[in-house]
């Protein structure tokens, strides 16, 4: 199924667009929640604000990067 949907992906570029601008507006979300900041203090996990990352242009084409590279860090964090 998995193999199916990367396929998929690699075919329609514009979902795939769709689906990084979904998970940067959920990674954004989640990160403006109340209980955030204690929860990344207590796992000493700091992330640059996103909209950080959208005030050059140039970086706009390193969107799915800034997906990848917060992702890693998340897994890293719960790993311990």
């Amino acid at each position: 199924m998995l193999k199916d949907f990367v396929t998929r992906l690699k075919r329609e570029p514009l979902l795939l667009k769709a689906y990084t601008a979904q998970a940067l507006c959920s990674i954004q979300d989640r990160l403006e929640e109340d209980d955030i900041p204690d929860l990344a203090k207590a796992a000493k996990f700091t992330v640059e604000p996103t909209d950080s990352y959208f005030d050059d242009v140039t970086k706009l084409s390193h969107v799915a990067a800034l997906v990848r590279h917060l992702a890693a860090r998340v897994a890293r964090c719960h790993r311990g």
